[in-house]
């Protein structure tokens, strides 16, 4: 998975945890049990692989409702993401500060699995890395070891933080 593509999936990740219609209503604050208690989740998403797509989001002005689901995606690429206890997942010996796995697996590439594991603390939220199994054509394991701050948790409508990594 290219560097890019991770950081987009880790603000898609975040997001959907700030905004899972699964939380309280009106809820502005994410806190590492929130994190904790996606484990047995499980969601689908459909992405669409454009670089832009032009939206018209109509006037200004408050109140707004936009709904997407008639949008025609070209050529989506399906994606199931799952939250896991890292006793569950094979690799997790590799990340032993790990709370909190996500695996990826994309159904029209089957033979590839992408888990990435999280370390969620009451004042974080950090990427320890992923492993990525490839079981076809060849059977083929990547393991990327990180240790990248996601966001101080916890976090708070309209907060601002920044996050380097340094990739040598």
């Amino acid at each position: 998975m290219s560097k890019l593509r991770q950081i987009f999936h880790s603000a898609v990740v975040l997001a959907f945890f700030l905004f899972s219609p699964n939380r309280s209503f009106a809820q502005i604050t994410i806190t590492s049990n929130d994190l904790l208690g996606m484990v047995g989740s499980r969601q689908t998403i459909r992405e669409d692989g454009r670089t832009s797509i032009p939206v018209n989001v109509g006037s200004a002005g408050a109140s707004q409702t936009w709904d997407f689901r008639a949008m025609t995606l070209a050529n989506p690429v399906l994606a199931v993401t799952e939250f896991l206890s890292p006793q569950s997942v094979p690799t997790s010996s590799r990340f032993p500060g790990s709370n909190l796995v996500e695996k990826i697996t994309t159904p029209a590439a089957p033979g590839a699995v992408i888990y990435n594991f999280y370390r969620i603390t009451p004042s974080s939220f950090v990427n320890l890395g992923d492993s990525i199994k490839i079981t076809s054509p060849q059977d083929t394991s990547i393991v990327h070891f990180q240790n990248d701050v996601l966001a101080p948790l916890p976090v708070a409508f309209n907060n601002n933080w920044i996050t380097t990594e340094i990739i040598g």
